[in-house]
């Protein structure tokens, strides 16, 4: 069974929200009331909980991206649905140097969505640097921000790890 996840409505007069970003990626097993993306709207950036168990799939809206209300953005194909695919797709296991697996077990990094460098497509000790170096440069999306001020901040094309917040708890306002 597929369950659609739609564009939220958080507002009265909210025509369409901007998915701030995705919590979960593509093939991750998420559980019923996990969140597993952030939308921001003019006023408040809110979390939007799974509605079903499953293995999300089909995200067809990146990060920034301005989508309707009520418009599909991702599925959730039932744990079943989606061991059966995996089994008939037979899908590999990434092989990973002993240090590799260490390093992404210590940061808990998904090795099947790092790609192998080594020989035969191996994960090495490099591989799982670089992954782990790209998912920091996300953490930008953790500064604790107003939707608007992200927004202007956005506009204005302003790093907002260069500006100090002076609302509560350091919090980046307008």
């Amino acid at each position: 069974m597929t369950t659609a996840i739609i564009m939220p409505k958080f507002e009265m007069s909210q025509e369409t929200g901007t998915i701030a970003r995705w919590l979960k990626a593509e093939g991750d097993v998420i559980v019923k009331g996990e969140a597993i993306l952030e939308v921001e709207t003019d006023k408040v950036t809110m979390e939007v909980e799974s509605p079903a168990n499953g293995v999300l799939r089909g995200i067809t809206a990146e990060a920034g991206a301005v989508i309707p209300i009520g418009q599909v953005i991702a599925r959730i194909e039932s744990e079943t649905d989606a061991a059966a695919l995996a089994s008939a797709a037979k899908i590999p296991t990434p092989r990973a140097t002993p240090i590799a697996e260490k390093m992404a077990a210590e940061h808990g990094l998904d090795l099947t969505r790092v790609t192998g460098s080594g020989k035969d497509g191996q994960i090495t000790r490099t591989d799982v640097e670089g992954a782990l170096a790209a998912t920091s440069a996300q953490t930008v999306d953790k500064i604790n921000a107003a939707p608007a001020a992200r927004r202007v901040a956005r506009e204005q094309g302003l790093d907002l790890t260069d500006i100090n917040g002076s609302g509560p708890g350091g919090r980046i306002q307008l």
